[in-house]
């Protein structure tokens, strides 16, 4: 897939906290369904292949809850990085029209696209306080969008 064009900064727009939020929310509910289907992929065969009292034993392992969260994981990451690193859209960004670039307009690159999303947890953990502060920030940047060096750009709708 060809990377996108950089975008013109001069021109773009911020997006609201409120568009940032519904495109959050449309991710979600989309990662979500995938985590289900993976966890699906794994666990269904898994769970046909051997017995009953075995199948009970190695659910209660230690090493079967990391193995499901490392992949519960692997899909919610992959998921952003993989749409943001070829796009610069997620499908709720797509819906909600933003694009995340870095600082220059240019695309991002996956180390760009890590920092964001780990520093975009950070925001998020701290109950919410990195997002909220693109009502004060001068620039309307997040705490994530100032810690990886991106931003997220309103695209114009062209009919």
């Amino acid at each position: 897939m060809n990377r996108p064009a950089p975008i013109d900064l001069s021109q773009a727009r911020r997006p609201t906290l409120a568009r940032r939020l519904a495109s959050i929310l449309y991710d979600s509910i989309v990662v979500g369904g995938l985590m289900l289907f993976a966890a699906a992929l794994v666990v269904i065969p898994l769970g046909l292949g051997i017995g009953q009292q075995e199948w009970e034993r190695l659910q209660q392992t230690w090493q079967m809850h990391l193995a499901l969260r490392a992949l519960l994981l692997a899909v919610m990451i992959g998921f952003h990085l993989g749409f943001w690193t070829h796009g610069g859209q997620s499908l709720g960004m797509r819906a909600w029209r933003l694009r995340v670039v870095r600082w220059d307009g240019e695309p991002l690159r996956l180390r760009d696209a890590l920092i964001r999303y780990a520093a975009a947890w950070l925001s998020a953990l701290v109950f919410g306080l990195g997002f909220l502060w693109s009502l004060w920030d001068r620039d309307g940047y997040t705490w994530h969008d100032r810690l990886s060096q991106t931003r997220l750009v309103m695209l114009r709708y062209d009919r």
